[in-house]
């Protein structure tokens, strides 16, 4: 949702992921994407660090903290962080070059090498990925879920207009309208 620019909607999703079902790791490393990526980066640092005390052994986050303190340029906790990040290394190329790219990033900022801020990119479709392609192995369409997910979400927290709104994103025909009322219900 925040690489579709809907930081505010993916920031109260996440939020409401996390009440929900709150032993998700995933639900906790979104919420912390989604505010560093809104720069928000002092709150992704404690959404890291609440995450890190449940999930001690998950790379990405060990990997987001990090990175944050880099951006933050917090020279002793980013380097504590990936200290920790290091201990987790998994076999794969793509975070072994992650590591990498926040050791040199770490090294140019106690040389006092100004550092470009990092973006992170979106997915190739949009920020749910590509449903549309798995269509094919399902059986299903499964393009639905990202709007129908974040309806539900927000009926759940009590917002029904946010809920509205998101099953606005849908196309008429790609929901009837008893499943649009059961939704909001």
């Amino acid at each position: 949702l925040a690489m579709r620019g809907l930081v505010d909607e993916g920031e109260a999703v996440y939020r409401q992921a996390i009440r929900r079902f709150p032993d998700n790791e995933y639900c906790w490393c979104d919420l912390a994407q989604t505010l560093r990526v809104a720069g928000r980066r002092e709150e992704a640092v404690s959404v890291y660090r609440e995450a890190r005390s449940f999930f001690h052994r998950n790379h990405v986050i060990a990997d987001g903290l990090a990175g944050t303190l880099i951006e933050l340029g917090r020279k002793d906790e980013a380097s504590d962080a990936l200290e920790w990040a290091e201990q987790l290394v998994i076999d794969d190329p793509r975070h072994r070059s992650a590591l990498t790219d926040m050791k040199n990033r770490l090294i140019a900022l106690r040389d006092g090498t100004p550092l470009p801020m990092k973006q992170p990119h979106p997915t190739k479709e949009h920020a749910a990925g590509d449903f549309g392609a798995l269509a094919s192995i399902t059986g299903t369409d499964l393009t639905l879920l990202p709007a129908t997910g974040r309806a539900t979400l927000w009926r759940n927290a009590g917002r029904v207009e946010e809920a509205r709104f998101a099953l606005g994103e849908l196309n008429r025909s790609a929901i009837s309208d008893v499943e649009h009322g059961l939704l909001l219900v």
